[in-house]
């Protein structure tokens, strides 16, 4: 019994230590990173900071590399545990990330696009304050923001499955 839990102990610690680095990695880093530039540019006396940062809509593109991501690790997880997934509770993030890497590719087309002629309309200054301007500003952010929590609760929910699953070895080692 002493071998199991030792065991287990590994498995736990060697999970762990890989869902700090997919989080840190794959989810904090990069928005953390495009988020910075929005003070950077602020700080460089760039008009509409904000504005610039976001309208290029680059938390869509990170979004939509985390969504798909999650796929993956939903992927590999269930071949390589497969006994631990018969109730198929992963399938909803599956289906929903698919869905959200479309979606999010899509959107980020078309503002990138309407980002690049915006930019390239004219000479004279800009006018950031336009609805459309905002209305994508603030969709990239929100899309990051569903990104980030969507990803963190698929995290959660396959750690619970671990969890449940270490728990359900350990009774069946102890009845043994």
């Amino acid at each position: 019994m002493n071998d199991s839990i030792s065991t287990s102990d590994k498995i736990r610690n060697a999970r762990w230590h890989k869902a700090v680095a997919w989080a840190m990695f794959q989810v904090f880093v990069p928005f953390v990173f495009v988020i910075v530039c929005w003070p950077i540019a602020a700080l460089g006396k760039v008009d509409s900071a904000f504005e610039r940062t976001f309208f290029g809509a680059d938390t869509l593109l990170v979004g939509a590399m985390l969504f798909i991501a999650i796929v993956i690790e939903i992927h590999i997880e269930k071949n390589l545990n497969n006994h631990l997934f018969k109730k198929r509770s992963l399938d909803c993030y599956w289906y929903f990330s698919l869905f959200f890497v479309l979606l999010f590719l899509v959107f980020y087309a078309a503002i990138k696009y309407k980002s690049m002629t915006f930019e390239s309309t004219s000479a004279t200054a800009h006018n950031y304050s336009d609805p459309m301007v905002q209305r994508a500003v603030y969709g990239c952010i929100s899309g990051g923001i569903l990104a980030i929590v969507w990803s963190l609760a698929a995290g959660l929910h396959i750690n619970i499955i671990f969890r449940e699953a270490e728990l359900t070895e350990l009774e069946q080692a102890v009845t043994e």
